[in-house]
């Protein structure tokens, strides 16, 4: 009975790991152009904040793989509270010294913490139940993730109303005001994790990591690298279309809507992601899952090639429907690695996964490099092509799936 109270509890703080990276992820995209106005920066500047973003997991994804082999999850979930306490505190600081640069500092502590929740917590919650539930749970962690991305931007708007009529002072307090609300609910999670007595997957059989030795027995396994490369489609293919399809809305000769309209009506496409992610948190056991990822990863396929044939305002909606079919993918590929490999592995094949999410980064940027080049319609046959990659990656590996 105390072990279901404990599996429980660390769910609840795990769920909310979950939710407050979703926050403090969106929180860093929405308050770019608050701060561009604060500090008064060019658009160059401003978008530092997103390349700080993009190069947190490939500095933080590795150092705390190696940190869950070597002090255990429950460690590992610490200090990344205390790296996104720390990231809040700089930004309150910096804002109020009003110095760019020591806010970057404060946005880079946040950003590595975000990518270091992310190696550690979805590990942590495969390890709380049965290999069969995994899916579901992460599909239902991942719902509320999104959930997290929601909050931030209204969250935002509802404490910084007005911050383009305000003084500096009174900007000051608004954007000190809404990470302070950040740092508060960090620090309950921290203390929750203290109190609740969470099972630490390593427990005291520790060991030294050999970094080289763990790179190499996945490196030898094509089945996970196969699986890297499926989320690196996955990421690079939603961030495309959902960049994307606000350019192609807002295009006077295919979506014929004005940029307020289509930043409106990107947000089903983003809502239909957490619709189904929570969906399948709940039913996933009576669902055939290899079955639903074949539809998952195909529909897209079909949706994108008929918006391209179609190339009008209808096909503005055929992309918001891909925001659904890509609900499920990331945590049952996520699942299907926890499920198939060496258990002494995890941390590490956490890690690589989590930077693999650079395809976000690649993807839209190879689309749009098409689209200069061919047409605006036609860059979307980029990710066209992660999909049907992700369709094979389904088909060849469906007796994996559990």
């Amino acid at each position: 009975m105390n072990n279901n109270s404990s599996v429980s509890s660390s769910a609840y703080v795990l769920n909310g790991t979950f939710f407050i990276w979703g926050v403090m992820t969106a929180l860093t995209s929405v308050s770019v152009p608050y701060v561009k106005s604060y500090f008064n920066l060019s658009n160059t500047g401003s978008g530092l904040i997103t390349l700080i973003f993009f190069m947190a997991p490939f500095i933080a994804s590795i150092p705390m793989g190696i940190m869950m082999m070597s002090h255990g999850y429950k460690r590992a979930l610490k200090y990344a509270y205390g790296l996104a306490m720390l990231g809040a505190g700089i930004i309150i600081m910096a804002v109020n010294m009003h110095h760019f640069a020591i806010l970057c500092a404060g946005v880079l502590c946040i950003a590595l913490a975000v990518s270091a929740m992310q190696v550690v917590a979805n590990p942590y919650l495969a390890s709380l139940g049965s290999a069969e539930s995994v899916p579901g749970r992460l599909s239902l962690a991942s719902s509320i993730n999104s959930l997290g991305t929601v909050v931030a931007p209204l969250s935002a708007a509802l404490l910084l109303g007005g911050f383009y009529q305000q003084s500096t002072q009174e900007q000051s307090g608004g954007l000190s005001l809404l990470y302070l609300v950040l740092l508060l609910f960090i620090t309950g999670l921290l203390l929750m994790a203290n109190l609740v007595k969470m099972p630490d997957v390593r427990g005291t059989a520790t060991r030294a990591p050999s970094l080289r030795a763990e790179g190499r027995r996945l490196a030898r396994d094509p089945f996970f690298v196969f699986s890297v490369l499926a989320i690196f489609c996955y990421v690079g293919a939603e961030v495309a279309i959902g960049v994307n399809a606000v350019v192609y809305m807002s295009d006077p000769a295919l979506g014929q809507l004005s940029i307020k309209e289509a930043a409106s009506l990107i947000a089903l496409y983003w809502a239909g992601a957490m619709l189904g992610r929570f969906v399948y948190g709940l039913w996933f056991h009576r669902l055939n899952i290899s079955r639903l990822l074949m539809i998952c990863t195909a529909s897209p396929i079909v949706l994108i090639a008929l918006a391209m044939l179609l190339a009008d305002n209808s096909s503005a909606y055929l992309f918001l429907l891909i925001g659904l079919t890509n609900s499920i993918i990331y945590p049952v590929v996520y699942s299907m690695v926890i499920n198939n490999i060496d258990k002494q592995l995890i941390p590490m094949a956490s890690a690589i996964l989590i930077m693999a999410g650079l395809g976000g980064a690649v993807i839209p940027f190879v689309q749009a490099m098409v689209a200069d080049a061919v047409g605006l319609i036609y860059g979307f046959g980029i990710p066209l092509l992660s999909y049907f990659y992700l369709f094979h990656f389904a088909v060849k590996y469906r007796q994996r799936m559990r």
